[in-house]
């Protein structure tokens, strides 16, 4: 990633165990991935504020990061 590469959000998850599942998968295909809000206190893998943990990405990986987060949906 590049100095200048901005970071975006490509998915919330409420539970942790939910976004180390999709952290795991975008670090399998080389895309670094940052969780914001893994550091935050919470019950059971749930954050305390309730807002969940984002799954950032840079920017120049945010397309095919899309791609796979949302071929990893469930129907």
């Amino acid at each position: 990633m590049s100095g200048d590469d901005k970071l975006v959000t490509v998915r919330t998850c409420s539970t942790k165990p939910e976004a180390d599942v999709i952290r795991s998968l975008l670090e399998a295909y080389g895309i670094p991935v940052y969780v914001r809000g893994a550091d935050m206190p919470g019950v059971g893998g749930v954050t305390e504020v309730n807002h969940g943990f984002q799954l950032m990405v840079p920017a120049s990986a945010e397309s095919l990061a899309r791609t796979l987060v949302e071929g990893s949906q469930s129907p």
